[in-house]
């Protein structure tokens, strides 16, 4: 696996979850899906705290506060939407978490990405941080399909054909 490629799939899942947004107001973000499940809005929060694992292990700076992510994290569900940040400051964080995301990769080299051992407490026992960028581009990439099907819910055309 190599930088360029890992960055190719981050490229791509970042095109897809733009055009899933396109058009999705902050209060549309927040439309509760029925009957069960989290917004679109908790679902790009989600997606952040988890990029904000690898921007850490390839000594990126985090784009989400301690007290701002303890809202999307796994397992979280809704109960007060207004307690969540708005989609237009989350579409803002993750823009910049793809800055940093093509900096933290350009940087590394295969040697470095591919070399055994995880990066600490959040590396799901991963054996190298190449599986733990892998991971999570599996991650979110799941997530960015369910803002495929929550911006339909809310109302609007599917984007990606």
């Amino acid at each position: 696996m190599t930088p360029a490629s890992i960055l190719r799939t981050f490229e791509t899942n970042y095109s897809a979850l733009m055009a899933n947004l396109d058009g999705i107001s902050d209060d549309e973000a927040l439309i509760l899906p029925k009957p069960a499940g989290n917004p679109i809005n908790w679902v790009v929060g989600h997606i952040l705290i988890s990029r904000d694992v690898i921007l850490t292990a390839m000594s990126e700076k985090h784009v989400m506060k301690d007290e701002e992510s303890v809202h999307y994290k796994r397992g979280a569900e809704v109960e007060d939407v207004n307690a969540l940040i708005p989609l237009s400051k989350l579409i803002e964080s993750f823009q910049l978490s793809q800055e940093r995301l093509k900096a933290g990769l350009s940087r590394l080299g295969e040697k470095d990405i591919n070399k055994p051992g995880g990066s600490g407490e959040n590396d799901r026992n991963q054996s190298s941080l190449a599986d733990q960028l892998s991971f999570i581009q599996f991650h979110e990439t799941y997530h960015i399909g369910q803002t495929g099907l929550l911006r339909r819910l809310v109302g609007k055309k599917g984007s990606i054909a």
